[in-house]
């Protein structure tokens, strides 16, 4: 029997998530226990009625929506397009703190001066951010220009673009 991949699987439900958080401990929901544990039994036969049945169970819950399994790389990209946002912690769905992205690197794809002199920046993959210190940049920012966005103290980040000191930003978008 091959292996089965990594990943991270997880029973969601609208109004479970609403109502509290969903709490992983690292031990896959219940159906994917059971299809796991069919592995375990030593008669053949036995062994591949366990896992028609329980593959059977695993493939119904997944398209009546009930069980949704994420790779790694869709954590990624999740993660990334969620850097910025204060979010609670959906109690692991996303990974652990050790999975936690701490910078953003990109593109200007836009910025714009405000009348006080702060800058809205935007970045080609469609996030936004808005200046909230009064620091002045050398420059304006041009399309193209490379931008590193760091988690700073405080839930606050720092936006650096290109070599210039870094200005304190918020996301927008």
């Amino acid at each position: 029997m091959p292996k089965i991949p990594i990943m991270i699987a997880a029973l969601i439900a609208a109004s479970s998530l609403s109502a509290k958080p969903l709490l992983l401990k690292n031990k896959p929901p219940t159906g994917v226990a059971r299809l796991l544990a069919c592995k375990e039994l030593a008669d053949g036969v036995g062994r591949l009625a366990c896992y028609d049945r329980e593959s059977t169970a695993v493939g119904d819950a997944i398209s009546r929506r009930e069980l949704v399994m994420v790779d790694r790389e869709a954590v990624k990209i999740a993660r990334r397009s969620l850097f910025g946002f204060s979010i609670p912690s959906l109690g692991g769905l996303l990974g652990n703190d050790r999975d936690e992205l701490k910078q953003l690197e990109g593109q200007v794809a836009f910025s714009s001066q405000r009348g006080d002199g702060t800058y809205v920046i935007g970045l080609q993959d469609g996030t936004q951010w808005s200046q909230t210190d009064d620091r002045t940049l050398a420059l304006e920012p041009r399309k193209g220009d490379k931008v590193v966005v760091n988690r700073a103290a405080l839930g606050s980040y720092m936006l650096n673009v290109g070599r210039m000191p870094g200005i304190r930003v918020k996301r927008v978008n």
